[in-house]
């Protein structure tokens, strides 16, 4: 009787083969630029440090990303399906690390702003988190599709969602006013 149990069960774990999504993988680095204020403004001060800045930006921190991802699929009746996916987020933050203040005055300000330019920084990579994990939800999702267009099919379902990532990130520095109305700005 166990037998057949057993027989029965691996038949339909067979006849449905599950996707082996072992979810997204993160790797997120935090790289800190050196920062010491003098007499300038602390705004000045950051601006002036910041390693990457391009004319015309005036920023004082950076959230870099990229989402990479691999699958494999397998026939069944005459219809493919995800059996594997593999996703990775890398991320980098760059950040402003304040080594010297001329006052105390100087270390409250930043000491009060820094909290809020991460706070900043962490809703871009929320964004990144959320479209690796649709990416990632998505594929192993595929099943029965064409198996002549599969790869191209998830292909193109992964760069569409990162193509709305990138203009949900626009639109969030839209609407913070790049973490201005998070309490990210200096004068």
């Amino acid at each position: 009787m166990r037998l057949k149990r057993f027989l029965l069960l691996a038949a339909l774990v067979a006849a449905f083969p599950q996707p082996c999504g072992a979810g997204v993988k993160e790797n997120t680095a935090y790289n800190y630029y050196p920062v010491n204020a003098g007499q300038a403004s602390l705004n000045e001060v950051l601006i002036a440090a910041y390693p990457l800045q391009k004319p015309g930006e005036r920023f004082h921190a950076y959230t870099d990303w990229h989402i990479d991802w691999n699958f494999k699929y397998a026939a069944n009746g005459g219809f493919c399906s995800m059996t594997s996916v593999d996703t990775v987020l890398t991320a980098t933050m760059t950040l402003p690390k304040l080594e010297s203040a001329p006052s105390a005055d100087v270390q409250s300000r930043f000491d009060d702003y820094f909290p809020k330019l991460k706070l900043h920084e962490d809703g871009h990579l929320r964004i990144a988190q959320n479209a690796a994990a649709a990416i990632d939800s998505t594929l192993v999702g595929m099943r029965n599709v064409s198996c002549s267009t599969i790869s191209s099919d998830a292909n193109n379902l992964a760069y569409g969602i990162l193509d709305r990532a990138k203009a949900a990130e626009k639109e969030y520095d839209l609407q913070t006013e790049h973490g201005k109305t998070q309490g990210a700005w200096l004068q």
